[in-house]
Order: C-alpha cells, then sequence, then structure tokens
C-alpha cells in the first residue's frame, strides 16, 4: 500500500524526510519497496492570477488572457477553457514546462495571437480525469508560488481530497465515494456506500450465494458466483461481493439523493477464496483479507458520515443499525519481560521492565504487573497480529531497534536429564544433512512441484497425485509423490554442465492425496540417494572408475550405522519397481527401511545419462522411529590390538554374500570381532565368484596369539565348507 507523508503528518509529529521515514520503518521490520513523489511532473507549475479576459478575435471558443505569473510582466496567454475568467488563481505552465503527458510548453501564435504559457486543467496536471474547463485555485494561494509546495496552508476542501487520494493511486469518483476511500486510508476500515434509492426493500443482509447465481460489479464484469462466495444483498438481489467489490446495480451516481453506508468486518479467509477465484483484488478486499479493526468499525462509519456531511452539505439520519453476531474482545496474554530479554539477546539494562511496560502501553495494549515477573497483556482491536507472548517480544524489539541488537550467537544447551531422548524431528533432519555432507554428498533442494510428465516418464501412479491449480508453469503441476524426478533433473542438468561425476542427496517430503487428512494431503519425509559417473574426482587414484550397486549400498549401510539401526538386510524385491531395475528392498529389524537400484536405462537416457544411474529412497519417517526406539550403550574402549584374517570363499554365482555373513555372524565365535566383504572377483569362464571377506578378532582381556586366531579361521572354513557348500 501506499502511504501520504503529508497525510502521515497530520496524525504523528514527523518532520523528516521521506528517505529518513523510510529507514525509521525499515529499521522496524516494515518492508519499503520505494519512494514515490506524484507531483514531481507538475514541480515547476506555478500560480498565475488572470488579470484580464478578452474573446479571441478569430475564435469563438477562444480566450485571450493576460496573466500575472509573478514574471515581472504580464503574459499573453490563448486558452480554450469555457470557464476562465479575470480575476481567478490559476496554474500556470510557462514555456519550456515539461507536462506529466511529455508536452513541452513552447512560445506559440494560436490563430493569430501569441501564447506565452498554457492554463492548466487537472486532467492536464495529471490530477484527476476532470477536463471540463481550467482548475480554479482557492484565493490565498500566492501568485507566482509552486503550485506543489508543503509551505503552502492548504484548508479542507474536496480539491484536497482528490490530490491526497491521487497521490496513493486511489482515483477519485465522487465526494461520497471519496469519503468512504479517504477514511479507509486513514483508520484501515473498508465501507461501501449503496444509492438507498436502488435497494429493494430500503434494507441489506449479508448471505452465502447459490451456486450459478450472478452479479455485475463495479467493473462492470457479469460474474458468476459459487456456494462459498459471501454476498450482500437487499430484499431481492445480491447488490455487492461482500469484502471484495460493490455492485453496478446499486452504484451511487450524479442522480443520488439517499445514502446507505455500510461498515463491516468479513472473515479473511472468505474474502481471500473469492477474491483468488475471480482474479479480483482491490483495496478493500487487500484490508480484508489482512483482518480489520472490529471495534474501531462504528467509529470509521462515524468519520466518513461527516465528511459525507461536510463535502456535499447531506443532512445526516440518526440512529445506526448493527448486527454483531460475535462482539470482540481482547485477547489476553502472557508477557515475562525476562523470557524478552532472553529471545532478544539483551540484559536488563538495555530492555528494563520499564521499557517493556511502556512499549507496550504506547501501542495501546493495558498491562497488568500484578502477577510480579509474569504480566497479563490486553492487546488493542486493531492489532491482531498480536496473539502470543512473541508478538509481543517481536515488538519490544523493533521498538529498541532491532539494528541494535549485537550479534551474538544464542547459546544452545541440551539438559543432562533429556540425554538419549527422542529429538524433535527438526533436529533430527538436521543430523543427517550434516551426516551426507561429511560423507562427501551434495545437498539438492528442489522445489515441491514437478510435472505431471515426469511422473508419468517414471511410471508412478497417478491415484494420489495432487494438482496445483494455479501452476506456475507445466512443469510444476502437481507435487512430487518421489524425490526421484527431482534428483535426476539436477542430474541432467549437471551433465549439460559437464559435471563427470555426482553424487547427490535430498532431504524433503512428497504428498499424496488423503481424504482423512485435515489438509486432505498426506505429507511423508524421504531421503533420496543418487550417485552417477566417476567414483572419485581427478585427484585421486584410478578417476576413470565409475560408482556402482556396491558404493550405493556402501552409503545406506553407512547411514544405518550412524544412526545405530543395526546391519541393513539387502534383498531383490519382490514386486516389480517403476523405475529401478534391478531394485533391492533395504529391511532393518525386519521393517521395510527403503528400496535402491539402477535407474532403467531407457528412463535414464531421457536425463542424458550416458553411464548407469544408481538411486536409493529411504523412509525417513521410519528411520526416525527406529532411531528412537534405540538404546545406546557405551563400552570402554579395547585396549589390546585386533588381528585381521582374510579367508576366500569360491561360491556358487547364485549365493550371496550376505549369505556367508550372515552365516559367519550367526557363529557367535566369542573371539570374532567383525566380519566384512573386501573383494569380489568373477572369473570370465566359470560360473563361480571369489569372495574375500577379512575377519577381526580381539580378546578384551589379553593378547591373541596367532595359533589361537588360525584356530578360529579354520572353524570358520571348515562351518562355510559344510553349511554353503563353498570351496576354498
Amino acid at each position: 500500500m501506499l502511504l501520504s507523508l503529508a497525510w502521515l503528518r497530520e496524525f504523528v509529529p514527523f518532520e523528516g524526510t521521506a528517505e529518513q521515514l523510510g529507514d525509521r520503518l525499515t529499521m522496524l521490520g516494515l518492508e519499503l519497496e520505494e519512494i514515490r513523489r506524484p507531483f514531481d511532473a507538475i514541480r515547476t507549475i506555478v500560480v498565475g492570477h488572470v488579470v484580464e479576459r478578452a474573446k479571441h478575435p478569430e475564435a469563438d471558443k477562444l480566450s485571450v488572457c493576460k496573466v500575472d505569473a509573478g514574471q515581472g510582466e504580464l503574459l499573453d496567454i490563448v486558452c480554450g477553457a469555457p470557464n476562465v475568467a479575470a480575476g481567478q488563481k490559476v496554474p500556470v505552465a510557462l514555456v519550456g514546462t515539461a507536462m506529466p503527458g511529455g508536452m513541452v510548453i513552447k512560445k506559440a501564435k494560436l490563430r493569430g495571437q501569441p501564447s506565452h504559457g498554457m492554463i492548466c486543467s487537472e486532467r492536464e496536471l495529471g490530477l484527476s480525469d476532470d477536463h471540463e474547463g481550467i482548475m480554479v485555485l482557492p484565493e490565498h494561494f500566492t501568485v507566482g508560488r509552486l503550485l506543489v509546495d508543503e509551505n503552502i496552508r492548504v484548508g479542507k476542501s474536496p480539491a484536497r481530497i482528490r490530490h491526497r487520494l491521487t497521490a496513493i493511486g486511489v482515483r477519485p469518483i465522487s465526494n461520497i465515494v471519496d469519503a468512504t476511500n479517504y477514511v479507509m486510508m486513514e483508520l484501515g476500515q473498508p465501507m461501501h456506500a449503496f444509492d438507498l434509492d436502488l435497494l429493494e426493500g430500503g434494507r441489506i443482509v449479508v448471505s452465502p450465494a447459490v451456486a450459478g447465481e450472478r452479479i455485475v460489479t463495479l467493473d462492470g464484469q457479469d460474474r458468476a458466483l459459487v456456494a462459498g462466495d459471501l454476498l450482500i444483498r437487499d430484499g431481492v438481489k445480491p447488490v455487492a461481493l461482500a469484502g471484495v467489490m460493490g455492485g453496478a446495480n446499486s452504484e451511487v451516481s450524479d442522480a443520488t439523493t439517499r445514502v446507505l453506508l455500510e461498515s463491516a468486518v468479513f472473515r479473511p479467509g472468505t474474502v481471500r477464496r473469492t477474491g483468488r477465484r475471480l482474479g479480483l483484488s482491490s483495496e478493500a478486499s487487500y484490508r480484508f483479507e489482512r483482518g480489520v479493526d472490529q471495534a474501531g468499525a462504528v467509529y470509521a462509519m462515524h468519520r466518513a458520515a461527516q465528511m459525507m456531511a461536510e463535502l456535499s452539505g447531506a443532512r445526516l439520519r440518526p440512529g445506526v443499525c448493527s448486527a454483531e453476531p460475535r462482539p470482540w474482545a481482547s485477547p489476553a496474554l502472557r508477557f515475562r519481560p525476562a523470557r524478552a530479554r532472553m529471545l532478544l539477546g539483551l540484559g536488563e539494562d538495555a530492555i528494563g521492565d520499564g521499557f517493556c511496560a511502556d512499549t507496550l502501553t504506547s501501542l495501546g495494549c493495558v498491562v497488568d504487573k500484578s502477577g510480579g515477573g509474569d504480566w497479563k497483556v490486553s492487546a488493542p482491536s486493531h492489532r491482531l497480529d498480536f496473539e502470543r507472548e512473541a508478538d509481543l517480544i517481536e515488538e519490544v524489539g523493533r521498538v529498541y531497534g532491532l539494528d541494535a541488537i549485537p550479534p551474538v550467537l544464542p547459546k544452545v544447551m541440551r539438559p543432562l536429564d533429556q540425554a538419549g531422548a527422542p529429538v524433535s524431528e527438526y533436529d533430527f533432519w538436521t543430523r543427517i544433512k550434516g551426516w551426507g555432507r561429511g560423507l562427501g554428498l551434495n545437498e539438492a533442494v528442489n522445489y515441491s512441484f514437478v510435472g505431471q510428465k515426469d511422473l508419468d516418464h517414471l511410471g508412478l501412479p497417478a491415484e494420489g497425485r495432487i494438482p496445483i491449480m494455479n501452476p506456475l508453469s507445466e512443469d510444476q503441476n502437481v507435487l512430487r509423490t518421489a524425490l526421484a524426478p527431482g534428483l535426476l533433473n539436477n542430474l541432467r542438468h549437471n551433465i549439460a554442465q559437464g559435471n563427470a561425476g555426482l553424487r547427490l542427496f535430498e532431504l524433503a517430503r512428497i504428498f499424496t492425496a488423503d481424504d482423512t487428512s485435515e489438509t486432505t494431503a498426506r505429507e511423508r519425509g524421504r531421503l533420496g540417494i543418487l550417485m552417477y559417473g566417476a567414483r572419485h574426482d581427478s585427484a585421486w587414484p584410478n578417476p576413470e572408475a565409475d560408482a556402482d550397486y556396491l558404493d550405493l549400498k556402501g552409503v545406506v549401510e553407512h547411514f544405518a550405522a550412524f544412526l545405530h539401526l543395526g546391519q541393513p538386510r539387502c534383498e531383490m524385491a519382490d514386486a516389480p519397481h517403476p523405475f529401478l531395475a534391478p531394485c533391492v528392498a533395504v529391511t532393518v529389524q525386519g521393517r521395510v527401511l527403503g528400496v535402491m537400484g539402477r535407474v532403467k536405462p531407457d528412463l535414464a537416457d531421457a536425463y542424458h545419462a550416458r553411464k548407469d544411474v544408481w538411486l536409493a529412497d529411504i523412509d525417513l519417517d521410519a528411520a526416525r522411529q527406529l532411531h528412537d526406539a534405540v538404546a545406546v550403550r557405551f563400552a570402554a574402549l579395547p585396549v589390546y590390538p585386533p588381528v585381521r584374517r582374510d579367508i576366500t570363499v569360491m561360491a556358487p554365482a547364485a549365493l550371496q554374500a550376505g549369505a556367508v555373513l550372515d552365516h559367519v555372524r550367526g557363529m557367535k565365535l566369542p573371539l570374532l570381532e567383525g566380519v566384512e566383504l573386501i573383494d569380489v572377483f568373477a572369473p570370465e569362464d566359470r560360473e563361480e565368484r571369489n569372495l574375500t571377506f577379512r575377519m577381526t578378532f580381539r580378546h578384551a582381556g589379553r593378547t591373541l596369539k596367532d595359533a589361537e586366531v588360525d584356530k578360529e579361521r579354520e572353524k570358520v572354513a571348515s562351518s562355510l565348507q559344510q553349511a554353503l557348500s563353498v570351496r576354498l
């Protein structure tokens, strides 16, 4: 919205410049977009006095005037306005003046008579659309002075009101309508003036629209209504779209003799939905959507009625018809000065109890300090944004000066009695982001919107999708049901930029339709991991080696270990996956954690991928529940060194390495601390694979001897041969 500096000075004793006011507002947290000077285009127009007026000898509709413009001599000016007369004070554009429309005033001859300037109308000055005659100024204006001067004493008059409305971007219409707009800008209360003689039944009521009803609004548009819209009706028909715009069938006109003034408070959500659906916005709807001062509605109505009477000579009828089903009640808010100092990071010397009380009182609040350090604050009716204690603390900070608060990092402490307790979702996600960055992955942050064609391309089901009603583009017309489209689009962009290797992760929510949800949408947290191309950058040995399934599997296993979830089990998925083949299901403690695998090459080709694309999709909600159920135990660090032994088995190609690992761990050898797969070799001429495992042995109370470690290794070898039919 626009704010007139001259108008503001009638309410507050501010004598600074517009730039100084802008700085003050910015430091109070109010965004200043720009400073406009609406009368700059007429800053060179001067006040003139018509000394003589004579008829043009060669034209019946022209007059030849002698005008005193403070130049030391009278100017001959030819004027075509029918209302020009001797003795008038008028705005004069001197030779060389650039008019708002771009025309430059020059010396000229009009039908043989010289003209050294122009006497201006309001439309020529950009003040209104009135061009029926020249603008006649009040008698007290000084000849030769600039027309636009903050030092001129302008009295209350219709011209002053029109010019002020023009300055803030509101088109003047009539003295009745201008009064409602003027008061709306003063007090923030939209109002509407009806022609009472056009209201059938002489009354108005507020009621919901019936689907299929229509109304022609003041802008001349015939609008179809739905059941959720709110209407103002007379005894027979709709006469206004409540909170948005009046109807053309009850508009105040030059023939109006009786006016009904309406001042109301409407539910913001209702006005917002109607305005967005119709693509209709007005100064009134802008305010109703954000909430207006319910207690001040009657005061604003009286102020507007007073102005109407002053401007039009109307006679006021006594009494007010009122309907207030839910009277306004001041909310009782809690305020603790100590908490304000803690949140703002300031000491008592900066914002003491007295400063807090004075600030809240100056904002119109009523402060009750009877509770000691726990105050009760009643908010004024015009501060609808005061809903909780933090809102009051924010205002104290604004008045103190947000720019004056020193930039000191706050202390974040977690009590010892909460150690090991489940953390918030925000903290949980933050930890995982730290894990991903620490592992060398790059975090991707994508929009929640994708295209229907992206989901169709990956074969994702159409059921459960939530389309966007007003999408920015066709590429973003639906809420994502998976993270894969965004990550694959990241892949395409990076390949186009020449990136040979990519390791991405993304934490975000996916959305599916759910009628049982309050928002009709079900949100689930997911972790997506994508790996493509070079395993290492060019600084590493063998940079040409590409990432494969084992790289992705290692990252997923590391994720499970980081959260202390235990060893995940990775098995081929039972059902085919829409875009992964092969697809491996990842389970922990019998619960599905997610899937991982290779993006189908024909699908990956659309993203310009020329190598295998490996992708994992992890359920963060399941991961958090498993993590919260983990009981973390601490043990002393081992004192004695480990002893490691490798064992290589020749196994059928169908035998999974996981089966070998499960068998060795299932032996529960007392000295075996851990076992892991370190190498796989598949000879081309045999249907076997050589799997090499590394076993770690350790004793808690002494150093192991080679002989006893070798004995344990032989136990493992013998057991594997008997149980899994492998060869050593």
